[in-house]
C-alpha cells in the first residue's frame, strides 16, 4: 500500500520553505512534473530516475540534497497542495487516471 501523501506534501513543503516565497509555485509545479516523469522512467526501466528519484513527491523533494531543518511552513505546505490540486484536476479533465 501507498504511504500517505501527508509525507510526501510534508517533504515538499520542507524543500520549497527555503526558497522565496514568490518562487514557490513554480518550483511546486516542477517538482510534480518531475516527480511524475520519474513515475514513467521507473515504471519503464525498472529503476529510479538518476536525478529525481521513484516517482514520488518525497523522494523528488529529497533529491536535491539535504536541506536545513526549520519549523513547517504553513505557506509552503498550502502551496505544494494547491500545485497537487491543480495537478490531479488537470488529470481528471484529461481522464488520464491520477485523480
Amino acid at each position: 500500500m501507498r504511504r500517505c501523501m501527508l509525507d510526501d506534501l510534508l517533504a515538499c513543503a520542507r524543500r520549497l520553505s527555503i526558497e522565496p516565497a514568490e518562487q514557490r509555485p513554480t518550483l511546486a509545479q516542477h517538482m510534480i512534473d518531475q516527480a511524475h516523469a520519474a513515475h514513467h522512467y521507473a515504471k519503464r526501466f525498472g529503476r529510479p530516475h538518476p536525478h529525481w528519484g521513484n516517482g514520488s513527491l518525497m523522494t523528488r523533494a529529497l533529491a536535491d540534497g539535504p536541506f536545513p531543518p526549520r519549523p513547517l511552513c504553513l505557506g509552503s505546505l498550502a502551496v505544494i497542495a494547491a500545485a497537487v490540486d491543480q495537478f490531479r484536476s488537470h488529470a481528471a479533465r484529461l481522464r488520464l487516471g491520477l485523480s
